[in-house]
């Protein structure tokens, strides 16, 4: 358990309790309880959510403070159907509401959860990682939002709203410790300039150490937390009929993440125990491998009899999937940067009409490098870097009418750009372990037997893996679209009231992907041209280029020696 506070611990009672309420509280007072009004944005609007005809959880900044809920991993425990998820590394942190979601692995893929930061949309979901500190509130809306939103959001959405500056002089410093060496430090001010200019500062850092072990590299050693950031706002409000607010953020994160510890192991078939698997090829190599499966005795010392003396690897029996226990060669690194500008301004025109218009640019870096094996052996590395940045724009009209029906109107640009190189390269091992595998050697048999069959140009199967192989992609992606949006609610009576909302939606997406795969020092790179020309003979796209020669298909000069 993390130790906040004094005060913190004694008011752990009553957390559980305001956790069941949130979704129920009311502006009230029955038998003798107060329960606290909670306003909430879900429709473009400051309404309690008990008006709310839409399925939303509100965790006010008060609660996320006294339930010491530090980022959005924590208030997955808050918030019911609510599932945040990392892989391989905190860049591809994805979100589902529901059970559904989208992939962060694809640059190019937006999340089905709309992510929003005081009406921002972040179009990367790891993006919202950081710390919740200074928030006045956090939204999850669950289904579909499209109709009030800028970016369509079929699984529901995510608004974080942070507190603004405001007239009052106030500030506090919180410090944070607990185990694994955990230190957190957070602090806030509001100056008021006067009566119509104020300021608010925001600073955070968090430390710790990480909860899962490495055999060989140390304990407590991934899935550490090492984050740092701050906002600096500004709010003029010269009337009461205009408002105008600046946001300037910035956040990092620098930690040794991800892990992926296996609960089934690939020894050996658990049907007859005589057939080997993947993880027994590892074991010629020295590879570390852990099980909770109780083999048999003799089938594990066969399986260690594998492992060459002295490489310290073998058969580790006992181990579970919550043992939190891993054995890598490098520990694996994870780096990015968010910042971004907001400028959001709100007149009123009299009759409860409210014209908003929000304007952002962001910028999202990622650095990641991965042990791509996930073990200690040493076969594959991956490494990936990825800049993005964003430009957005939202004018929304908003109002009453009647006796209390109301609509929004609204139209939305978002315009990005992004820029991925993914960088797969494999060991001299690599090779070795592919030939060392089953399934494999049956297939580089059946490419054997069919070319001694066919005979000439077909030759046998070249080497699966040479030395120093590199897979390389570079993407480059542009995108462009826009959005316009309403949603009418016709009040008919307090007990009556219609709903109809729609959107149109504009996208254009332009990716340029190359996929390479060579040996830089040793193997020259294929001719892109040629194979091209080769695809056009062979499909007769031209009638005036000459017949196919299946020669051609052996010619190293063609397709290099792959």
């Amino acid at each position: 358990m993390e130790i906040q506070s004094t005060l913190r611990l004694s008011m752990l009672l009553s957390v559980a309790a305001g956790a069941l309420l949130a979704s129920s509280q009311v502006g009230a007072q029955e038998d003798g309880v107060i329960f606290e009004e909670i306003v909430v944005t879900a429709q473009k609007r400051a309404q309690d959510i008990m008006e709310v005809p839409v399925a939303v959880s509100a965790v006010t900044g008060e609660q996320i403070e006294e339930a010491g809920i530090k980022d959005v991993f924590d208030l997955q425990q808050n918030v019911a159907g609510l599932i945040i998820g990392q892989s391989q590394t905190a860049t591809t942190t994805n979100f589902s509401i529901r059970g559904i979601g989208s992939t962060a692995n694809n640059f190019g893929v937006e999340s089905s959860v709309g992510l929003y930061v005081d009406g921002v949309y972040r179009s990367r979901q790891s993006s919202m990682i950081n710390d919740l500190v200074d928030v006045e509130a956090v939204e999850v809306l669950r289904g579909p939002q499209g109709t009030l939103f800028g970016k369509n959001t079929p699984a529901g959405a995510i608004h974080i709203r942070t507190v603004a500056p405001s007239s009052e002089r106030d500030a506090f410093v919180d410090v944070t410790a607990g185990d694994r060496g955990f230190v957190r430090v957070s602090a806030a001010a509001n100056i008021p300039v006067n009566d119509n200019l104020a300021f608010r500062g925001t600073l955070f850092s968090s430390q710790r150490d990480g909860y899962v072990d490495d055999l060989n590299l140390g304990n407590d050693l991934y899935n550490d937390r090492n984050r740092f950031g701050g906002r600096l706002q500004m709010m003029y409000e010269p009337s009461d009929t205009f408002n105008l607010r600046i946001i300037a953020d910035y956040a990092e994160i620098d930690e040794v993440c991800c892990v992926a510890n296996s609960n089934t192991d690939g020894l050996v078939s658990r049907l007859n125990f005589m057939d080997p698997g993947s993880d027994a090829a590892l074991l010629q190599f020295g590879g570390t491998i852990f099980t909770d499966f109780l083999y048999p005795p003799p089938v594990v010392t066969f399986l260690n009899s594998l492992v060459p003396p002295g490489s310290g690897g073998g058969v580790m029996t006992g181990v579970g999937f919550d043992d939190y226990l891993v054995a890598y060669n490098f520990a694996p690194e994870s780096k990015n940067d968010d910042s971004g500008l907001s400028v959001e301004f709100n007149k009123d025109f009299g009759d409860a009409v409210t014209l908003t218009s929000i304007t952002a640019y962001r910028a999202f870096n990622t650095d990641d490098l991965i042990d791509g094996d996930f073990t200690n052996v040493d076969l594959l590395t991956r490494t990936n870097v990825a800049d993005q940045s964003s430009i957005s724009q939202e004018f929304r009209l908003a109002g009453e009418f009647g006796s209390g029906s109301n609509y929004v109107f609204g139209a939305y640009y978002f315009a990005q750009e992004i820029d991925q190189v993914t960088a797969t390269i494999g060991t001299p091992l690599m090779e070795v372990y592919l030939t060392n595998l089953p399934d494999f050697q049956n297939v580089i048999a059946g490419v054997d037997g069919v070319a001694a069959l066919a005979g000439a140009p077909y030759q046998p199967a070249g080497a699966p893996f040479l030395s120093g192989v590199q897979s390389q992609d570079v993407i480059t992606q542009t995108h462009d679209g826009w959005a316009v949006f309403g949603q009418v609610d016709f009040a008919f009576s307090d007990d009556w009231i219609l709903t109809l909302g729609g959107r149109f939606t504009d996208e254009t997406k332009d990716i340029d992907a190359a996929y390479t795969q060579n040996t830089p020092a040793l193997v020259p790179p294929p001719d892109f041209a040629g194979i091209a020309l080769e695809l056009c003979i062979l499909t007769a796209c031209d009638p005036g280029v000459p017949a196919f020669d299946p020669a051609r298909l052996a010619d190293p000069a063609v397709f290099g020696t792959y």
